[in-house]
């Protein structure tokens, strides 16, 4: 089976939204801000949850941009060709090449509307 695919700034979005909010830092950050909030007096604790909400709402936005930027680079943003046989999974992108055997394949999950392997 032949398969082309082209990378859009949305599926680079999704990924990494879904990696920030899945990952140690997303977690970190939630985490030391569960732990900070007992300790401290009401004025701070306003401009505690006041910071956790502009993180939270501009992060996405943060993310958007970077991802229309990663779309733009002329290394990411060319075709990918796969070829899946008996053999693995054969990718070629330009002039780089790779080949996945199935037993190097350990998992393959769904993030978001795109399979990872």
């Amino acid at each position: 089976m032949d398969l082309r695919v082209k990378v859009t700034s949305r599926e680079i979005f999704l990924f990494s939204l879904h990696h920030y909010y899945h990952s140690v830092p997303g977690f970190i950050s939630i985490g030391c801000t569960i732990l900070a909030w007992p300790a401290q007096p009401g004025f701070m604790k306003a401009r505690l949850a006041l910071a956790v909400v502009l993180i939270a709402c501009t992060q996405p936005f943060v993310l958007y941009r970077k991802a229309g930027r990663e779309a733009l680079d002329p290394q990411r943003s060319k075709e990918t060709h796969f070829k899946i046989d008996y053999n693995g999974l054969r990718v070629h992108q330009g002039r780089d090449k790779a080949v996945i055997r199935w037993k190097q394949i350990i998992k393959a999950g769904k993030a978001s509307d795109i399979y990872v392997l």
